[in-house]
């Protein structure tokens, strides 16, 4: 696991296509051509965005090989998996700007994949039956809005290392943003 502790990377990973550039990755080292070949996209329009994945240490080369004229550089993430260090959106303007960036990113990824799921017949009405979206907006005292942020990790890293059952398994989906504000402000 990598934790990302600066700015840069965050922002570089608020990006929906750069977290799925990273996912593809994350099977098996390619060049960019092959990358786009699976996201189906043109490779001039990934050379950027993994470019910058390389340059702020989420993506390395792990082999090149001479093809004529050009060199193909094969990719992998740095780490199988990336945590966000929470330090870092408590650094002022630039970290309330990465904050919400990773939020719209988390949630442009979600929808995403759910149209992807519908369109390809991955995502049944029977299974929408039991899907769920929540927004919730409680007044807590802070003492209590920690105790339900708490609570909550320790849910999800009670399930996030599960193993897939043998047989019926599905993959389960969970996007979830917590925040406290000061009372008053809307």
């Amino acid at each position: 696991m990598e934790v990302l502790t600066e700015l840069e990377q965050v922002k570089a990973m608020a990006v929906p296509l750069r977290v799925e550039i990273v996912k593809i990755l994350g099977r098996e080292p390619m060049t960019t051509t092959q990358v786009a070949k699976v996201l189906d996209e043109k490779p001039n329009r990934l050379y950027y965005h993994v470019t910058e994945l390389e340059k702020v240490g989420i993506l390395e080369v792990v082999e090149t090989r001479q093809r004529g004229n050009l060199v193909e550089k094969y990719y992998q993430p740095v780490a199988r998996l990336f945590r966000i260090d929470p330090g870092i959106f408590g650094q002022g303007a630039a970290g309330q700007q990465a904050f919400l960036e990773t939020a719209i990113s988390n949630f442009d990824a979600t929808i995403l994949d759910i149209r992807n799921a519908i369109d390809h017949k991955l995502l049944s009405s029977e299974e929408m039956k039991k899907a769920f979206s929540v927004h919730l907006d409680y007044t807590l005292s802070p003492a209590e809005a920690e105790q339900l942020s708490d609570e909550l990790k320790d849910l999800v890293r009670k399930w996030k290392d599960r193993s897939p059952k043998e047989g019926g398994s599905r993959r389960t989906h969970l996007t979830m943003i917590v925040y406290t504000k000061k009372n008053g402000e809307k």
